[in-house]
């Protein structure tokens, strides 16, 4: 504890090139626990992601280290990662002391692993003589096609050494296995403030599709399909994606909306800083991934008023009731159809129901309070 009350907490992130759902959902945790905590920032490398740190005021440490999990089978394991193993537990083991020799006297209370790709928070709280906290936001086999290097097993056992895990779903925890763990918590993200609402009933003839990053894993085909086939490019409406998208990848999506028929009305935007006019105006969100740990888009939709289509699945299940908050489809045509219901009319009374219900659950008011809880029990 600090001479001002507050407690240092170093906080380990894992992106770096793309600012995306995991950064995002940090800075929201920094604002909701501003009062108690001064956060340090642990980074890979320089990039786009520390400066959007250092951009907020945030003080960053930039130094390597290395992932847990890899993509892809065992095979693929043996080839590519395991001839890695010694350099990438060196560089881990490097970073640890290097990291901890300047911290040292900085009276470190805890350290808050950002995600759960990354395993170095553990042993960086170990040798800061800190209380480690795990926060995990992936489905990782299913959502991400990934697994941790050493095996679920063995890193199941791993996650139960930690003081704390924090599990943004229900579902999350259940296919984790970590129902039975005595110190895992259960709490969403927090996703904005409660004040930063919008509720413009004057919509524009687009759709919205947002991603970070534009994988496999996000389903952006479906999107493109189900609008293909609700037909209302006929009738000047669009479909805009938002995020990183590799020229390859854009050019086998536009090849899908070719197929589609409605390659003149797919946009691609890039990456977006503020989502709030572009999704203020939209028709309707579309949310097609599979496997959401959450969807903190979905909920920035809720908070703006944008009506929500998402396939029925993940932490979606979590979030939107159908036809109460949102509009759940299981198939293509399923998600055409809600498309052309919500080009007809705005479902005023779903739209605010969604509002008030991001407000009451995901804001970062009520989140500081739970984060608190957990940092309360372990700096007793």
């Amino acid at each position: 504890m600090t001479k001002n009350g507050k407690i240092t907490v170093l906080y380990v992130n894992h992106e770096d090139n793309v600012v995306g759902g995991a950064s995002w959902s940090l800075v929201n945790l920094i604002r909701s626990v501003n009062e108690y905590v001064i956060p340090v920032i642990l980074l890979r490398s320089e990039g786009p992601v520390a400066d959007f740190f250092r951009s907020k005021g945030y003080e960053c440490i930039v130094h390597s280290f290395r992932r847990l999990t890899y993509k892809g089978g065992v095979l693929k394991r043996t080839l590519r990662f395991l001839p890695h193993l010694v350099t990438n537990t060196w560089i881990n083991h490097k970073c640890v002391k290097d990291v901890s020799r300047l911290l040292a006297g900085r009276n470190v209370s805890i350290v808050h692993s950002n995600s759960g790709v990354i395993d170095i928070g553990l042993a960086l709280a170990e040798k800061l003589g800190a209380r480690h906290v795990w926060h995990i936001r992936e489905y990782f086999d299913l959502g991400l096609n990934a697994r941790p290097f050493r095996g679920f097993g063995r890193w199941n056992v791993e996650l139960r050494r930690s003081d704390a895990v924090i599990l943004i779903s229900n579902g999350l925890r259940e296919h984790l296995g970590l129902k039975d763990c005595l110190s895992a918590y259960c709490f969403p993200d927090a996703v904005r403030s409660k004040n930063d609402v919008v509720l413009d009933t004057e919509k524009e003839k687009y759709f919205l599709f947002c991603a970070g990053e534009m994988g496999a894993v996000k389903r952006p085909e479906t999107a493109i399909r189900a609008f293909g086939g609700s037909g209302l490019s006929a009738k000047g409406y669009s479909l805009v994606f938002t995020g990183n998208c590799r020229e390859e990848r854009k050019a086998g999506l536009m090849e899908v909306a070719k197929e589609a028929g409605v390659e003149n009305n797919v946009e691609f935007r890039g990456y977006v800083a503020d989502i709030r006019s572009l999704m203020s105006k939209a028709t309707a969100y579309l949310m097609c991934s599979e496997f959401e740990g959450l969807g903190r888009v979905t909920i920035e939709a809720m908070f703006y008023g944008c009506p929500v289509i998402a396939r029925r699945s993940g932490g979606t299940l979590e979030i939107i009731t159908d036809r109460r908050n949102g509009f759940f489809f299981d198939t293509v045509e399923e998600c055409s159809g809600l498309m052309n219901m919500l080009a007809s009319a705005l479902p005023l009374d779903v739209v605010r129901k969604a509002q008030k219900d991001a407000v009451a659950r995901y804001s970062e008011e009520e989140y500081g309070s739970e984060i608190m809880r957990v940092y309360d029990v372990l700096t007793k």
